[in-house]
Formats: C-alpha cells, structure tokens, sequence
C-alpha cells in the first residue's frame, strides 16, 4: 500500500497486487492520520489489485464514513480483474462509491 499526494488537498492510496486482511491494521492507521489533515477527497486505487476479501471491503466503508466526517470525497479507480470489479459490482460498491 502506497499513499502520496497528488493535489494540495488530495490523496491517492494504491494497492498492488491483494487488498485484504493483511492490510487492516496498517490501512485503518494510515487512514485516520490522513483524514487528520482534512483532504478534500481520497482515492483508493485497485487498478491493480488481483484479490480482494471482505476485510477490504469494510475498510473502504469504514474510510467512506470516517471520511464523509471531515467533508471529504472518497473514490475508487475501478480494478483491471475482472474478479475484484464482480466483487464490487455484486456488493453494490459500484453504487456507494464514485467510480473512476
């Protein structure tokens, strides 16, 4: 997981290969010392994650509430598997996030 800045006021956190339990601690951390800083919006990139589990899931619904406190937008960068965007279309996160 890689987060940088690509505009004053927002953030571009991406994972490469699995977004999964592995990464709840880490995520949930990196997270709330971002939205400290009230970015304007988040953009969780999994162009290139091959595997998601439902951990992930909940974290990104736990970032989306976390971050809709601070006024701040939380997108997705829709997955090139076509395993993970099921995923995401199944459990409606197509829906409750802005996809780009």
């Amino acid at each position: 997981m890689n987060i940088n800045r690509t505009d004053k006021n927002a953030f571009e956190v991406t994972f490469r290969g699995s977004f999964d339990i592995d990464h709840e601690k880490n995520f949930k951390s990196k997270i709330r010392d971002l939205l400290k800083k009230k970015p304007q919006s988040i953009l969780i990139n999994l162009s290139n994650v091959e595997y998601i589990d439902s951990t992930a899931l909940g974290l990104m619904i736990l970032t989306k509430r976390e971050a809709n406190a601070v006024n701040c937008a939380v997108s997705i960068a829709a997955p090139e598997n076509e395993q993970v965007l099921s995923i995401l279309k199944m459990t409606k996160f197509t829906e409750m996030f802005q996809m780009k």
